[in-house]
Formats: structure tokens, sequence, C-alpha cells
């Protein structure tokens, strides 16, 4: 009997443009994030949905958005917003590493609301996990020098 799958790949071109007219169509999307920017909030491999955003107080601080930055596609925690009148920049950066990015509003494609880690489908729309994503905002300069001092270490001793 043949599987069916729901898996697409595709290009990075190819998949910022596809991922934008779906999140405009109002359509949530799920893909295999790669890199460990986000870890341990979301792991190289892991899949995550994002949901498309309606307006600016739809985000807050510690919410991850997927946005396109240099050409470049990445779902990082907001560690700041500045409003001013119509005009948003967001300041947003990965849990483990140190350097900020701004991105604009229409810069953002979209909202991070699910991580699936093995079989299990954590929705950070929780309170508790809303509540968990805020605390990493404040301790985030102390996770971007610690995590990836913890992936080097496990390197050297081989462990999972």
């Amino acid at each position: 009997m043949k599987q069916v799958t729901d898996e697409l790949r595709v290009g990075t071109k190819d998949f910022e443009v596809l991922t934008r007219q779906l999140i405009e169509r109002g359509t949530q999307i799920r893909f295999r994030a790669y890199g460990n920017s986000m870890y341990p909030a979301i792991a190289h491999g892991e899949f995550v949905t994002v949901a498309p955003l309606k307006e600016m107080d739809d985000i807050a601080i510690g919410d991850i958005v997927l946005g396109s930055i240099n050409g470049k596609l990445i779902a990082h925690r907001i560690m700041n917003i500045k409003k001013s009148g119509e005009q948003c920049v967001l300041f947003i950066k990965g849990d483990s590493i140190s350097h900020v990015d701004e991105i604009r509003w229409e810069e953002v494609i979209g909202k991070v609301i699910e991580v699936e880690r093995g079989n299990k489908h954590i929705n950070l729309n929780t309170n508790i996990n809303r509540l968990k994503n805020v605390l990493l905002v404040k301790l985030s300069t102390i996770g971007s020098w610690l995590y990836p001092g913890i992936r080097r270490l496990k390197k050297r001793l081989k462990l999972p």
C-alpha cells in the first residue's frame, strides 16, 4: 500500500514565496526547523507550526515569530517591540545566540504557535508557556552564553 505524506521539499527561495502565499491566505504552515539558534525551545529537526498574524497586537515579548531578514527566513524570539504610530520594529534573537536583529512588522510572516518534539505537541500559547517565554527573554543573556557551551561539552563527552 502506498504511504501518503504531507511533506513537500522546496528550495529556500521557493519556501519563502510559498510560505508567504499560504500565510496571506490565512493558512497555518508546518515545517522542519533547521539550525540550533533557538535551542532549547526549538531543536534542529523539530517541526514547528506557524500561524498568520492579523495585527501588531497579536504578538508580545517572548513570542517566536517567523520573518525574513536579508532574504533569509528565521524564527526567533521577540526581545522587545518599538511602536511609533503605524510603524513597528521588533527586536528578535535566537535563544542560544547573543546577536539581536531588528525586523519591521512588514517583514514578519507569522507566529510560531506549536513545536513538535517527538510525539509531543507543545502549544506555545498556553499561559504557562507564555510565562516561560517571557522568562526566557529575561534570562536570554545567560542562555546565549550557556547553551553553546553545553552543546560543545555534550559533543566532547559524546552525549546524545
